[in-house]
């Protein structure tokens, strides 16, 4: 009997010992870019390990890989959150948004991911943000998307951290009562906040954070003076994670000579990049520089 016993601890240390090392190696390659490699190795130990599976629908809802089918994803994120795991609910909260694995319903995608958000969990709290700001499944109120980006971004939640840069910028739902009272020191001090959590989000590697941040440096701002080699250098952090815009702007500086050594060629490649996905103001550079 004891030897029974031992047999079975020994294989189930063995399969979570197993489930470990392909989870792992599965972190190793996502971290890498590998994300179709990550995906292998997050399916075969998302039985043993239910944080394989959520790993694997992180990648899905970045949009790093797309699902092999929608209605596999529910059948294994439902008994998850309805066990109570903030992530799980969270992600059950999107798909019933989104319609992904089933049919859409905000008031259900409201009920998950406030169930997350009670658990503190952040990247819950950065959704219903978005669902106050843009009054989705709830009714429009920028001040309670601040409050929740607020929550999400003081845990370190990059896309928080972006989301109230940008309310901070455009003085969406900001408390104005305890900025200073003159108008234009107001905005001076809200665009001083926006480079704050833009600057928070670009560290995290925020691709979107990073373009905004750099053409706030660009251009310059009331409270945040005009710096091109700061604009270049995050440009190009950007442009290198494939955002478009940011590739369409570096191919101007270069273009121009703004900040950089001038170079057609190095201006027509960016120009190339951006217009690959479809960006159509890098389409019309492409011509007039008359490029096949």
């Amino acid at each position: 009997m004891k030897k029974i016993i031992l047999v079975c601890i020994c294989f189930v240390g063995g399969v979570a010992l197993f489930a470990q090392n392909e989870q792992k190696e599965g972190d190793d390659m996502a971290a890498a870019g590998n994300y179709s490699g990550a995906e292998i190795m997050y399916r075969l130990c998302m039985e043993q390990d239910e944080q394989c599976l959520l790993k694997l629908f992180r990648l899905i809802h970045e949009e790093k890989i797309k699902p092999q089918s929608t209605d596999e994803f529910y059948q294994l994120i439902n008994p998850l959150a309805q066990k109570g795991n903030a992530q799980a609910q969270f992600y059950l909260g999107l798909m019933y948004f989104k319609g992904f694995g089933v049919a859409e319903d905000n008031g259900e995608a409201l009920k998950w991911i406030q169930k997350s958000v009670e658990q503190n969990y952040a990247d819950a709290q950065n959704e219903l943000g978005v669902m106050y700001q843009s009054g989705l499944g709830v009714k429009q109120d920028y001040r309670e998307a601040v409050n929740w980006y607020q929550k999400s971004a003081d845990q370190g939640n990059a896309n928080a951290q972006f989301h109230l840069g940008y309310m901070y910028q455009n003085q969406l739902g900001v408390d104005k009562s305890s900025l200073i009272q003159k108008a234009t020191l107001k905005k001076n001090t809200n665009f001083t906040e926006a480079e704050k959590w833009y600057k928070m989000s670009a560290d995290k590697g925020h691709a979107e954070g990073q373009y905004t941040l750099a053409k706030m440096y660009q251009k310059g701002a009331k409270g945040v003076p005009k710096n091109i080699p700061e604009a270049v250098i995050w440009y190009q952090k950007s442009a290198n994670q494939g955002y478009a815009d940011a590739q369409y702007s570096l191919g101007e500086m270069y273009e121009k000579g703004t900040g950089v050594v001038k170079s057609r060629d190095k201006a027509i490649e960016w120009y190339r990049k951006a217009a690959d996905q479809g960006e159509k103001n890098a389409i019309g550079k492409l011509k007039k520089l008359k490029v096949k």
